[in-house]
């Protein structure tokens, strides 16, 4: 793979860079060669994409039943998705920065915990 001139070591049929940040940035070219042909067209610009950050997490509470509990999330980062957990079962459809529940019961007392996951994506 070559960026900006400058030959990458390559020892893979699908180089790895590590640690990306910004800088990173630029044209890729990729150079196959072997017996008496080249191919050095394939140029691809790849995203860099930026680290999930939780700017702030839910907070714990104490509802009376009957009344509703909002736990919230925000975070930052490339293609963020969410699911929420209750006792580290998934809460099917809970997929969104907020979760509200409604009419709480004693059945409703738990752990709630959220993950918040960032995924590539590239042009």
């Amino acid at each position: 793979m070559v960026q900006g001139g400058s030959a990458l070591p390559a020892r893979r049929q699908q180089p790895v860079l590590a640690n990306v940040s910004a800088a990173d940035a630029g044209i890729y070219s990729v150079v196959v060669s072997g017996g008496v042909w080249q191919r050095g067209d394939q140029q691809r610009e790849p995203d860099v994409n930026q680290n999930v950050v939780v700017a702030s997490a839910p907070v714990s509470l104490t509802n009376c039943p009957g009344t509703s509990a909002s736990f919230s999330v925000s975070a930052t980062g490339t293609g963020l998705s969410y699911q929420w957990y209750k006792g580290g079962s998934a809460l099917p459809g809970q997929t969104g920065s907020s979760l509200l529940l409604a009419n709480v019961s004693a059945a409703d007392a738990g752990m709630y915990s959220v993950v918040v996951s960032g995924r590539v994506v590239t042009r």
